[in-house]
């Protein structure tokens, strides 16, 4: 599988359209989907907390965290308990750094069209934080986002 991702396509949103289900296929609102949906940040989100979970309690079924998970859980909550604006900033700053390298040397089948260096991630970590907590700033009151 390849996958193309182009940092000068000023069309395309960090953070896409929300969809729904429409007779067994999910649609997106529009149809430039952005870099990532809401939908696949709240996977992101649910799989960050129930690692946590995971780490609290590793005696614990893994079929029992995902249940307790999708039954009494806020998946914002609970994020914010975990994370902070700074945090998910250095984070996202990390990932790009490694996500860079990975496609400098060709592996996992990325092809790279454009040019992200290395010292603007810390300005694309930014802007994607920023972008994150724009989106969902009901949902992250006191997060710390500006």
């Amino acid at each position: 599988m390849k996958v193309t991702f182009s940092a000068s396509d000023s069309a395309s949103p960090l953070i896409g359209p929300y969809g729904s289900w429409t007779n067994g296929e999910y649609v997106l609102e529009t149809k430039n989907p952005g870099e990532a949906t809401p939908a696949e940040l709240f996977g992101d989100i649910d799989g960050f907390n129930i690692g946590k979970r995971i780490l609290g309690d590793p005696k614990k079924l893994l079929s029992s965290h995902i249940r307790d998970y999708y039954t009494n859980a806020n998946r914002f909550q609970e994020f914010k308990q975990h994370t902070n604006y700074d945090l998910l900033k250095k984070q996202v700053n990390e990932f790009m750094i490694e996500f860079r390298k990975a496609q400098t040397l060709g592996i996992y089948g990325f092809e790279y069209k454009g040019c992200v260096h290395l010292k603007m991630s810390s300005f694309l970590a930014k802007k994607a934080t920023n972008e994150f907590c724009a989106r969902f700033r009901s949902e992250l009151e006191d997060f710390g986002c500006p």
